[in-house]
């Protein structure tokens, strides 16, 4: 029996960067306008509380480049290094905005696992068998990677919260290569309030 799948196939590569480009400046202008999105009204459980540090820091480097760039170039290319250093400062503030913008839904349909605009899970409660809060310390840097069966969607390599599928499902995520998955560990900043609207709505959808 094929296993069921979640999520539309993923993008080719230039498809896909070309997508991630334009999203970030998308999530720059919504976060900058607090526009989350178009989303209907939903709880939101966000995970940026972890990674938003990290990238501030990004964030702190791409605007000192900027004078040091100017003191470095000479002439014309001070225009070129400022050009290069302000689009380098937005960019680096759209993909906050990714963050910011993009938390785990929890409504009616389901849970929708996320990371920035590159990662959108949309499980269905009829598919959820379990969640639990599970700590982990995820090996690397690597925000998606995988653990035998288990997808792993870490943020500052930790995930704390574990959901297990009622049966393998494939998932729109290349790192899995098409292979079906039992579970996904993710993370967010509030695993306790996550935990209990998620065994709410399993809990309603239950006959």
């Amino acid at each position: 029996m094929t296993a069921p799948s979640l999520g539309p196939p993923p993008a080719g590569g230039l498809a896909r960067a070309v997508a991630f480009e334009s999203s970030i400046w998308r999530s720059l202008f919504r976060w900058l306008l607090r526009r989350p999105g178009p989303v209907p009204p939903t709880d939101r459980f966000g995970y940026d509380g972890a990674a938003a540090p990290l990238i501030w820091v990004f964030v702190g480097l791409s605007a000192v480049e900027i004078p040091i760039l100017d003191l470095l170039l000479p002439g014309w290319w001070r225009l070129v290094g400022l050009a290069v250093g302000l689009w380098a400062l937005l960019w680096m503030l759209g993909l906050l905005g990714t963050v910011k913008t993009h938390p785990h839904l929890v409504d009616l349909d389901g849970i929708r696992i996320r990371y920035g605009s590159t990662l959108d899970i949309p499980v269905p409660w009829d598919l959820v068998d379990s969640v639990a809060i599970a700590r982990h310390q995820v090996a690397g840097t690597a925000t998606v990677q995988m653990d035998g069966s288990v997808l792993i969607v870490a943020v500052t390599s930790q995930t704390n919260v574990e959901l297990a599928f009622t049966e393998p499902v494939v998932v729109a995520v290349p790192k899995t290569r098409g292979e079906p998955i039992s579970a996904v560990r993710f993370y967010a900043d509030d695993p306790v309030a996550l935990l209990g609207r998620v065994r709410s709505w399993v809990d309603a959808a239950d006959p």
